[in-house]
């Protein structure tokens, strides 16, 4: 009899374990990647996006940071609390362990739907691609999409423009003429 409850006991461990490493796998499967690698990006906690907008703008944001080597991400918000939408940034950029590099490189692009608002913000080398001129440039380009309540084309339009940026070169030469802050535009090759 002690037999057959080993035999009952190791079968039903066997089978809890099959349904274990099934239930994981499908799980990995039905996820996007970016999210299981802890590469998150898109943060649309105010719900403007569907399922496959997310997704689409995942991929925008994961081939930016691997052709610039510079984070890129998109927050969504109802509210920043007390917060300007500045400070409120800022603080998630931190908070989320963003940013390549020593210097923490990247930009946060933010719809803020209680301010009705649009901000970018910058960190590291992004800040010497992104000049105030070009983030302007780049929000004058997504507040059309945002206007008619075309978010992911907000957000999408944000990441085209901030990449065309980043093809035209860097504006802001730190060690021009031995490091005198002046401005020149300087084109990083990419690979072919």
């Amino acid at each position: 009899m002690r037999t057959a409850v080993r035999k009952n006991s190791f079968a039903k461990v066997l089978r809890l374990g099959f349904l274990t490493v099934l239930l994981s796998v499908l799980l990995c499967m039905a996820m996007p990647w970016a999210v299981i690698a802890g590469e998150q990006r898109v943060f649309d906690n105010a719900k403007l996006f569907d399922a496959s907008e997310k997704e689409e703008l995942e991929q925008k944001l994961s081939s930016f940071r691997e052709e610039w080597q510079m984070d890129l991400g998109v927050l969504t918000t109802e509210s920043t609390g007390r917060k300007t939408v500045e400070s409120f940034a800022d603080d998630f950029y931190d908070q989320q362990g963003m940013g390549e590099g020593s210097s923490h490189s990247g930009a946060l692009i933010v719809i803020d739907m209680g301010s009705r608002e649009l901000y970018i913000s910058t960190l590291g080398d992004m800040a010497d691609y992104l000049t105030d001129e070009r983030i302007e440039a780049v929000l004058d380009s997504a507040y059309g999409y945002a206007s008619e309540a075309d978010y992911a084309g907000c957000a999408a339009a944000a990441v085209d423009r901030i990449a065309s940026y980043m093809d035209d070169g860097n504006t802001f030469c730190r060690c021009h003429s031995g490091g005198c802050g002046g401005y020149a535009v300087y084109r990083r090759n990419k690979p072919v």
